[in-house]
Protein backbone atom coordinates (compact mmCIF):
# COMPACT_ATOMS: atom_id res chain seq x y z
CA UNK A 1 0.00 0.00 0.00
CA UNK A 2 1.20 3.42 -0.81
CA UNK A 3 1.53 6.44 1.39
CA UNK A 4 -1.61 8.83 0.62
CA UNK A 5 -0.34 12.57 0.97
CA UNK A 6 -2.17 15.73 0.14
CA UNK A 7 -0.41 18.98 -0.02
CA UNK A 8 -2.39 22.28 1.30
CA UNK A 9 -1.72 25.68 0.15
CA UNK A 10 0.41 27.43 -2.25
CA UNK A 11 0.94 26.78 -6.39
CA UNK A 12 3.02 29.19 -8.66
CA UNK A 13 3.84 29.87 -12.36
CA UNK A 14 7.39 30.09 -12.34
CA UNK A 15 9.42 31.64 -15.18
CA UNK A 16 13.00 30.72 -15.26
CA UNK A 17 15.79 32.82 -16.37
CA UNK A 18 19.83 31.75 -16.81
CA UNK A 19 22.28 34.25 -16.68
CA UNK A 20 25.91 34.01 -17.10
CA UNK A 21 26.25 36.86 -14.54
CA UNK A 22 24.33 39.42 -12.02
CA UNK A 23 24.96 42.68 -13.10
CA UNK A 24 25.89 45.21 -10.93
CA UNK A 25 23.19 48.04 -11.51
CA UNK A 26 19.93 48.08 -13.06
CA UNK A 27 20.30 46.91 -16.72
CA UNK A 28 18.11 45.01 -19.51
CA UNK A 29 19.83 41.85 -19.92
CA UNK A 30 20.03 38.86 -22.08
CA UNK A 31 19.00 35.16 -20.68
CA UNK A 32 21.11 32.30 -22.00
CA UNK A 33 18.13 29.79 -21.27
CA UNK A 34 14.18 30.06 -20.23
CA UNK A 35 12.11 27.78 -18.60
CA UNK A 36 8.22 28.28 -17.84
CA UNK A 37 7.52 25.48 -14.69
CA UNK A 38 4.96 24.76 -11.69
CA UNK A 39 6.20 25.65 -8.78
CA UNK A 40 5.04 26.84 -5.00
CA UNK A 41 5.68 24.85 -1.71
CA UNK A 42 2.87 22.61 -1.74
CA UNK A 43 2.47 22.15 -5.52
CA UNK A 44 6.36 20.79 -5.79
CA UNK A 45 6.22 18.63 -2.80
CA UNK A 46 2.53 17.19 -4.33
CA UNK A 47 4.75 16.33 -7.25
CA UNK A 48 7.68 14.94 -5.35
CA UNK A 49 5.11 12.56 -3.66
CA UNK A 50 4.25 11.54 -6.35
CA UNK A 51 7.53 10.78 -7.54
CA UNK A 52 8.76 8.70 -4.76
CA UNK A 53 5.35 6.64 -5.48
CA UNK A 54 2.29 8.12 -2.74
CA UNK A 55 -1.08 8.98 -3.76
CA UNK A 56 -0.77 12.26 -4.01
CA UNK A 57 -3.35 15.37 -3.98
CA UNK A 58 -2.78 18.61 -4.41
CA UNK A 59 -6.00 21.04 -2.19
CA UNK A 60 -5.33 24.96 -3.15
CA UNK A 61 -6.83 27.82 -4.35
CA UNK A 62 -6.24 28.87 -7.89
CA UNK A 63 -7.43 32.23 -10.34
CA UNK A 64 -8.57 31.94 -13.73
CA UNK A 65 -6.27 33.67 -15.37
CA UNK A 66 -3.87 31.59 -18.04
CA UNK A 67 -1.77 29.91 -15.64
CA UNK A 68 -4.89 27.44 -14.27
CA UNK A 69 -4.79 25.37 -16.96
CA UNK A 70 -1.39 25.59 -16.72
CA UNK A 71 -1.46 23.60 -13.52
CA UNK A 72 -4.14 21.19 -13.47
CA UNK A 73 -2.02 20.14 -16.95
CA UNK A 74 1.08 19.69 -14.87
CA UNK A 75 -0.74 17.63 -11.73
CA UNK A 76 -2.36 15.40 -14.38
CA UNK A 77 0.92 14.62 -16.11
CA UNK A 78 2.49 14.06 -12.71
CA UNK A 79 0.13 11.93 -11.48
CA UNK A 80 -1.49 14.62 -8.49
CA UNK A 81 -5.01 14.13 -7.99
CA UNK A 82 -6.62 17.99 -8.22
CA UNK A 83 -10.27 17.11 -6.68
CA UNK A 84 -10.52 20.15 -5.00
CA UNK A 85 -9.24 22.64 -7.10
CA UNK A 86 -11.37 24.78 -8.91
CA UNK A 87 -10.55 28.40 -10.40
CA UNK A 88 -11.89 31.04 -8.37
CA UNK A 89 -13.71 34.11 -10.94
CA UNK A 90 -11.66 37.02 -11.19
CA UNK A 91 -8.68 35.95 -8.79
CA UNK A 92 -5.40 36.03 -10.30
CA UNK A 93 -2.30 33.35 -9.49
CA UNK A 94 0.77 33.55 -8.15
CA UNK A 95 3.70 33.94 -10.24
CA UNK A 96 7.89 34.13 -9.88
CA UNK A 97 10.61 35.22 -11.96
CA UNK A 98 13.32 33.10 -11.27
CA UNK A 99 17.07 34.12 -11.93
CA UNK A 100 20.27 32.01 -11.66
CA UNK A 101 23.58 32.98 -12.85
CA UNK A 102 26.24 30.54 -13.97
CA UNK A 103 27.79 29.60 -10.55
CA UNK A 104 24.46 29.14 -9.05
CA UNK A 105 22.95 32.06 -7.37
CA UNK A 106 19.46 33.10 -7.36
CA UNK A 107 17.42 35.95 -6.93
CA UNK A 108 13.40 35.53 -7.08
CA UNK A 109 11.16 37.92 -8.19
CA UNK A 110 7.66 36.68 -6.30
CA UNK A 111 3.70 38.03 -6.91
CA UNK A 112 1.26 36.41 -4.67
CA UNK A 113 -1.93 35.92 -6.71
CA UNK A 114 -5.25 36.85 -4.97
CA UNK A 115 -6.81 33.81 -4.86
CA UNK A 116 -4.79 32.92 -1.99
CA UNK A 117 -6.17 35.96 -0.15
CA UNK A 118 -9.64 34.87 -0.79
CA UNK A 119 -9.33 31.04 -0.09
CA UNK A 120 -12.95 30.67 0.73
CA UNK A 121 -13.89 27.94 3.51
CA UNK A 122 -11.42 24.72 4.26
CA UNK A 123 -13.46 21.10 3.73
CA UNK A 124 -11.54 18.97 6.30
CA UNK A 125 -13.62 16.28 4.58
CA UNK A 126 -9.89 16.73 1.96
CA UNK A 127 -8.18 14.73 4.98
CA UNK A 128 -10.53 11.44 4.97
CA UNK A 129 -8.54 8.43 3.75
CA UNK A 130 -4.92 10.18 4.04
CA UNK A 131 -1.86 9.30 5.77
CA UNK A 132 0.06 12.68 5.59
CA UNK A 133 -0.90 16.86 5.51
CA UNK A 134 1.81 19.00 3.86
CA UNK A 135 1.27 22.46 4.49
CA UNK A 136 2.46 25.52 3.96
CA UNK A 137 2.00 29.24 5.43
CA UNK A 138 0.53 30.75 2.15
CA UNK A 139 -2.46 30.55 2.87
CA UNK A 140 -1.82 30.24 6.59
CA UNK A 141 -6.17 30.12 7.05
CA UNK A 142 -6.28 27.10 5.37
CA UNK A 143 -2.89 25.73 6.67
CA UNK A 144 -3.63 26.40 10.43
CA UNK A 145 -7.30 24.53 9.88
CA UNK A 146 -5.86 21.29 7.87
CA UNK A 147 -3.04 21.27 10.62
CA UNK A 148 -5.03 21.25 13.28
CA UNK A 149 -8.02 18.86 11.71
CA UNK A 150 -4.94 16.14 10.90
CA UNK A 151 -4.08 16.24 14.39
CA UNK A 152 -7.26 15.61 15.27
CA UNK A 153 -7.18 12.59 12.92
CA UNK A 154 -3.46 11.67 14.36
CA UNK A 155 -2.26 12.25 10.63
CA UNK A 156 1.30 12.75 10.21
CA UNK A 157 1.32 16.58 9.70
CA UNK A 158 4.21 19.01 8.11
CA UNK A 159 5.03 22.29 7.43
CA UNK A 160 7.51 23.84 4.74
CA UNK A 161 7.86 27.27 6.11
CA UNK A 162 10.67 28.38 4.17
CA UNK A 163 10.38 32.41 4.42
CA UNK A 164 7.57 34.04 5.94
CA UNK A 165 6.15 36.41 7.77
CA UNK A 166 7.40 35.43 11.96
CA UNK A 167 3.69 36.03 13.16
CA UNK A 168 2.63 32.76 10.28
CA UNK A 169 4.94 30.66 11.80
CA UNK A 170 4.54 31.07 15.59
CA UNK A 171 1.19 30.53 14.80
CA UNK A 172 1.86 26.95 12.50
CA UNK A 173 5.07 25.88 13.46
CA UNK A 174 3.90 24.20 17.12
CA UNK A 175 1.11 22.63 14.94
CA UNK A 176 3.47 20.09 12.63
CA UNK A 177 4.58 17.22 13.84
Amino acid sequence: MSVRSISVGHVALDLMFRIDAFPDHPTKKHADEFFQGVGGMAGNSSVALSRLGARAEFYGRVGDDTAAPVFLRHFQQQGVATLHVAPIAGQTNSISAIVTDAGGERMIYSHKGSALQHPGPFDPACLDHQDVVLTDPRCVVWAEQAMRQARAQGLLCLLDGEISPPEDLHRLVPLSQ
